[in-house]
Protein backbone atom coordinates (compact mmCIF):
# COMPACT_ATOMS: atom_id res chain seq x y z
CA UNK A 1 0.00 0.00 0.00
CA UNK A 2 1.63 3.80 -0.80
CA UNK A 3 1.87 5.83 2.30
CA UNK A 4 -0.52 8.75 2.49
CA UNK A 5 2.35 11.62 1.66
CA UNK A 6 2.30 9.91 -1.29
CA UNK A 7 -1.17 9.45 -2.64
CA UNK A 8 -2.09 13.39 -1.95
CA UNK A 9 0.89 14.23 -4.05
CA UNK A 10 -0.59 12.09 -6.85
CA UNK A 11 -4.04 14.00 -6.40
CA UNK A 12 -2.30 17.31 -6.06
CA UNK A 13 -0.64 16.37 -9.59
CA UNK A 14 -3.50 14.54 -11.10
CA UNK A 15 -1.15 11.36 -11.54
CA UNK A 16 -4.30 9.24 -10.91
CA UNK A 17 -6.53 6.79 -12.97
CA UNK A 18 -10.11 6.32 -13.26
CA UNK A 19 -11.85 2.81 -13.11
CA UNK A 20 -14.01 1.57 -16.09
CA UNK A 21 -16.67 1.78 -13.96
CA UNK A 22 -15.87 5.64 -12.67
CA UNK A 23 -15.13 5.97 -16.79
CA UNK A 24 -18.53 4.84 -17.84
CA UNK A 25 -20.29 6.83 -14.96
CA UNK A 26 -18.41 10.21 -15.50
CA UNK A 27 -18.79 9.92 -19.11
CA UNK A 28 -22.52 9.07 -19.64
CA UNK A 29 -23.48 11.16 -17.00
CA UNK A 30 -21.70 14.40 -18.05
CA UNK A 31 -19.11 14.44 -15.12
CA UNK A 32 -16.11 16.60 -15.38
CA UNK A 33 -12.54 15.42 -14.68
CA UNK A 34 -12.34 18.12 -11.63
CA UNK A 35 -15.17 17.14 -10.00
CA UNK A 36 -14.05 13.35 -9.23
CA UNK A 37 -11.00 12.24 -7.99
CA UNK A 38 -10.17 8.42 -8.05
CA UNK A 39 -6.93 7.38 -6.92
CA UNK A 40 -5.72 4.14 -9.35
CA UNK A 41 -6.31 0.68 -8.25
CA UNK A 42 -7.90 -1.82 -9.80
CA UNK A 43 -11.54 -1.59 -8.21
CA UNK A 44 -12.36 -5.09 -9.39
CA UNK A 45 -9.24 -7.79 -8.20
CA UNK A 46 -7.06 -4.87 -6.04
CA UNK A 47 -4.11 -5.19 -8.20
CA UNK A 48 -2.10 -2.88 -8.91
CA UNK A 49 0.19 -3.99 -12.25
CA UNK A 50 -1.25 -2.84 -15.66
CA UNK A 51 -0.39 -2.59 -19.26
CA UNK A 52 -1.40 -0.02 -21.90
CA UNK A 53 -3.91 -1.14 -24.29
CA UNK A 54 -6.17 0.80 -26.91
CA UNK A 55 -9.85 -0.34 -25.48
CA UNK A 56 -13.34 0.12 -27.45
CA UNK A 57 -16.97 1.30 -25.02
CA UNK A 58 -20.25 1.82 -25.73
CA UNK A 59 -21.95 4.56 -23.51
CA UNK A 60 -25.35 4.77 -23.27
CA UNK A 61 -25.95 8.71 -23.11
CA UNK A 62 -29.82 10.80 -23.72
CA UNK A 63 -31.24 7.62 -24.93
CA UNK A 64 -28.97 6.05 -27.94
CA UNK A 65 -25.98 3.66 -27.45
CA UNK A 66 -22.34 5.38 -28.25
CA UNK A 67 -18.89 3.38 -29.22
CA UNK A 68 -15.70 4.81 -28.70
CA UNK A 69 -13.29 2.97 -29.95
CA UNK A 70 -9.65 3.30 -29.82
CA UNK A 71 -9.68 4.76 -26.02
CA UNK A 72 -6.58 4.72 -23.82
CA UNK A 73 -6.20 2.50 -20.79
CA UNK A 74 -4.63 0.53 -18.07
CA UNK A 75 -5.41 -2.92 -18.13
CA UNK A 76 -5.02 -4.88 -14.69
CA UNK A 77 -2.45 -7.25 -15.32
CA UNK A 78 -4.06 -9.54 -12.93
CA UNK A 79 -8.07 -9.68 -14.13
CA UNK A 80 -8.29 -7.32 -17.18
CA UNK A 81 -10.44 -4.50 -16.01
CA UNK A 82 -9.58 -1.38 -17.72
CA UNK A 83 -8.68 1.83 -16.25
CA UNK A 84 -8.73 5.40 -17.66
CA UNK A 85 -6.89 8.60 -17.01
CA UNK A 86 -8.35 11.62 -16.18
CA UNK A 87 -7.56 13.47 -19.38
CA UNK A 88 -8.61 10.10 -21.16
CA UNK A 89 -12.11 10.56 -19.17
CA UNK A 90 -12.66 14.50 -20.22
CA UNK A 91 -11.88 14.15 -23.96
CA UNK A 92 -14.51 10.84 -24.41
CA UNK A 93 -17.17 12.67 -22.64
CA UNK A 94 -16.77 15.85 -24.62
CA UNK A 95 -16.86 13.30 -27.45
CA UNK A 96 -20.05 11.79 -26.36
CA UNK A 97 -21.38 14.99 -25.41
CA UNK A 98 -20.99 16.93 -28.64
CA UNK A 99 -17.54 18.55 -29.39
CA UNK A 100 -17.32 16.21 -32.27
CA UNK A 101 -19.18 14.07 -35.04
CA UNK A 102 -19.20 10.36 -34.94
CA UNK A 103 -16.65 8.93 -37.73
CA UNK A 104 -19.38 6.41 -38.82
CA UNK A 105 -22.42 4.94 -37.49
CA UNK A 106 -23.36 0.52 -36.93
CA UNK A 107 -26.40 -1.20 -36.59
CA UNK A 108 -26.98 -2.42 -33.51
CA UNK A 109 -28.93 -5.74 -32.78
CA UNK A 110 -31.09 -5.93 -29.42
CA UNK A 111 -32.02 -8.89 -27.71
CA UNK A 112 -34.86 -9.13 -24.71
CA UNK A 113 -33.64 -11.65 -22.15
CA UNK A 114 -36.81 -12.62 -20.97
Amino acid sequence: MKPLAEIREQLALGQFEFSRHAFKRAVERNISAREEVIVFRCHACGGTEARQELVSEVFYVDGRFLLVEEIPAQVCLRCGEPSFSRETMEKVRRLVHGEAEPERSVELDVYAYA
